[in-house]
């Protein structure tokens, strides 16, 4: 069962603000790529307080929290 709509979440991780030429932001999320394997992978990722952080890349099917 999806809890958050599909529509939020494609518009709340499109890129909104453009911070560098590998990051940009969307609503309190930081959208980037790096190279992995020797291709470019798309990455979602949250930061908090203290060190907490979510790092989503969708391409693999994985997700990290940090608390």
């Amino acid at each position: 069962r999806q809890i958050v709509p599909k529509a939020w979440i494609e518009s709340s991780t499109a890129p909104k603000l453009k911070a560098s030429d590998y990051q940009s932001y969307g609503f309190l999320w930081w959208l980037g790529r790096a190279r992995f394997n020797g291709r470019a992978i798309q990455w979602i990722g949250a930061l908090g307080r203290g060190g907490q952080s979510i790092r989503i890349v969708p391409e693999l099917d994985l997700v990290v929290v940090v608390t």
